[in-house]
């Protein structure tokens, strides 16, 4: 998992083990089911230290 964080991959292991999360590419399959839809898309930092939020928007 490309993000460090104590215990993370644990928590996200255990979750997927009990069918309680998951992760796709596909909008169709990701949003059938879904109680809650997260979009993670980059936002890097400009010189000025403000995210970048033009993939956002």
């Amino acid at each position: 998992m490309p993000i460090y964080e104590p215990g993370l991959s644990e928590i996200v292991l255990r979750n997927i083990a009990q069918n309680r999360l998951s992760f796709t590419t596909s909008i169709a399959d990701g949003i059938k089911d879904a109680e809650i839809v997260f979009i993670c898309v980059g936002t890097p930092q400009s010189d000025t230290g403000a995210a970048d939020l033009s993939q956002v928007w």
